[in-house]
C-alpha cells in the first residue's frame, strides 16, 4: 500500500475519468451528520446507541444481558432492535423516516456527486444522493436485476433504500441485522456479482467506509476481495485519520493499493470535482489522443456479428472508443502477460495474420487500469517530437509491447 497526497490523487483521477475506469463506494461517513427530515443522519456508532436505548426502554432485558449487548457488533444489536418484542415496527419506521429521509448535502458534496460517475455504489439507505444530484434511478438490494439495468446515473444501494423500508410492509431490501445479512447472501446475488466484477476490473475509491465496521461491510464482505486480481486496478481508501499498524493489516486484506489521508473531507470532494473538470477539457497535446481511451462492452442483445464475421476493428479512432464484443474474453495468456509486466518492460508479440494479435493487444489494454496507458495500434501516427515527449514523461512503469 502507498500513501498518496491529494494532488497525486487528483492527477490519477484525471486519467481515470478520461478512461471511464473509476467508481465510488460511499459509506456512512459520506452522509453522517447531515440534516434529515427531523434529525441528523447517524453514524453506525450513533445508530447503535439509539438502538440500545430503545431496547433498554422496552424493559424486557436485564442489566447483565444489556451489558453483553453493549459490546456486541452492530448487526447483533440490530437483530434485537428489529424484533417487535423489543421495539415496535412503527417506532422503527418513524426513526428511519426522521433520520434518513429528505437529506440535504453541502455544495462540495453535490459537486462531487455530479461528476462523470457511470454509477455510484452506496452502503447507505438514506436518500441523500437522489435528492442532491442528477442520479435518479435506484437499484435496491435483494432483488434480481436485469443485466442492462446498470446505466449511467444509477445508484446501487447495497444495504437497501429508506423509501422502500418506510412505505412497504413487506420490504426486505434493508441489510442491517445478522438475519438480513445472512439472507442477503443469496437474495442479493445479482448485485454482489456486479460488485465483484467491478472490483476486479475497475479502479475503486472508498469514501466514508471504515472497511472494518460491520455497518459498512455487511454487503461487500462476501465479495472475495482478498483473491489475487488479474487486472491492474487500484483500490483507493480515503480517510481523515492515518491508519495504525493493525488497521493497515486489515486494509491489505481488501487489496487496498493507495491510502489518502485528508484533513477535511470537503477538500477531498473539491479535489475530485476539480479532477473531473480537468478531465473534460479539450486535449491539445497530441499524445492525449492515445491515452485514456474509453471502452464499451456490447451485450448479447446488441449487434456483434460484424466483429465476428467481418473482423470489424475494435478501435474506432474517429469516435475515439474501443468496443469489445459480447464474446470477447480475457484469455489466460493475457493474464500471464499482465503479471509478467510487473518485472519486465518489453514484450514482443508475434503471430500470423488473423491469429488474434490485435485482440491480444486490446485485451492487455483492458486489463491495465491503475495508470496511464498509451495505445498505438497499426493505424497510429505521431510526430517524432511527441514520441520524444512520451519518453521524457515521469512514468513509474513503462511497457513497450511490439506486435508484428
Amino acid at each position: 500500500m502507498n500513501y498518496i497526497s491529494l494532488s497525486e490523487l487528483k492527477d490519477e483521477l484525471i486519467n481515470f475519468f478520461r478512461a471511464k475506469s473509476i467508481l465510488p463506494v460511499l459509506g456512512s461517513g459520506f452522509t453522517v451528520g447531515e440534516c434529515a427530515e427531523n434529525g441528523l443522519v447517524p453514524s453506525g456508532s450513533l445508530m447503535k446507541e439509539h438502538m440500545l436505548r430503545a431496547i433498554m426502554n422496552s424493559e424486557k432485558i436485564n442489566d447483565d444481558d444489556f451489558a453483553l449487548l453493549k459490546v456486541a457488533p452492530f448487526s447483533e444489536v440490530c437483530s434485537i432492535y428489529e424484533s417487535d418484542e423489543f421495539v415496535s415496527a412503527e417506532k422503527r419506521r418513524l426513526y428511519y423516516q426522521d433520520n434518513f429521509t429528505n437529506v440535504t448535502l453541502s455544495d462540495a458534496k453535490k459537486e462531487f456527486l455530479n461528476v462523470g460517475w457511470e454509477y455510484i455504489y452506496t452502503l447507505n439507505i438514506d436518500d441523500a444522493i437522489e435528492n442532491n444530484s442528477s442520479f435518479s434511478s435506484v437499484i435496491v438490494s435483494n432483488r434480481i436485476v436485469y443485466e442492462n439495468a446498470f446505466r449511467k446515473g444509477t445508484i446501487i444501494k447495497l444495504h437497501g433504500d429508506v423509501k422502500d423500508v418506510i412505505l412497504y410492509q413487506d420490504s426486505d431490501c434493508k441489510v442491517f441485522s445478522q438475519k438480513e445479512y445472512a439472507l442477503s447472501i443469496n437474495k442479493n446475488a445479482s448485485l454482489l456479482a456486479k460488485l465483484e466484477n467491478d472490483f476486479r476490473n475497475q479502479n475503486i475509491i472508498f469514501i466514508g467506509c471504515s472497511l472494518i465496521d460491520e455497518f459498512d461491510l455487511l454487503s461487500i464482505s462476501s465479495v472475495p476481495l482478498n483473491q489475487k486480481n488479474d487486472s491492474r486496478v487500484k483500490k483507493i481508501f480515503c480517510t481523515d485519520k492515518k491508519p495504525g499498524v493493525l488497521y493497515e493489516a486489515k486494509l491489505k486484506g481488501f487489496n487496498i493499493t493507495d491510502i489518502v489521508v485528508v484533513d477535511d473531507y470537503e477538500d477531498l470532494y473539491r479535489h475530485i470535482y476539480w479532477a473531473w473538470r480537468e478531465s473534460q477539457k479539450i486535449q491539445e497535446d497530441e499524445l492525449q489522443d492515445f491515452c485514456g481511451i474509453p471502452t464499451k462492452r456490447l451485450s448479447a442483445t446488441e449487434e456483434n456479428s460484424d466483429y465476428f464475421y467481418f473482423g470489424k476493428r475494435l478501435f474506432n479512432r474517429q469516435k475515439n472508443i474501443i468496443t469489445y464484443p459480447y464474446y470477447f474474453v480475457t484469455r489466460k495468456i493475457i493474464k500471464e502477460v499482465v503479471a509478467f509486466l510487473k518485472t519486465s518492460s518489453m514484450i514482443l508479440i508475434e503471430g500470423n495474420s488473423l491469429s488474434g494479435k490485435s485482440y491480444f493487444l486490446f485485451g492487455i489494454y483492458d486489463n491495465i487500469k491503475d495508470r496511464e496507458v498509451y495505445l498505438f495500434d497499426g493505424s497510429a501516427r505521431i510526430r517524432q517530437a511527441s514520441f520524444d515527449s512520451l519518453l521524457k514523461k515521469k512514468i513509474h512503469y513503462f511497457y513497450l509491447i511490439l506486435v508484428r
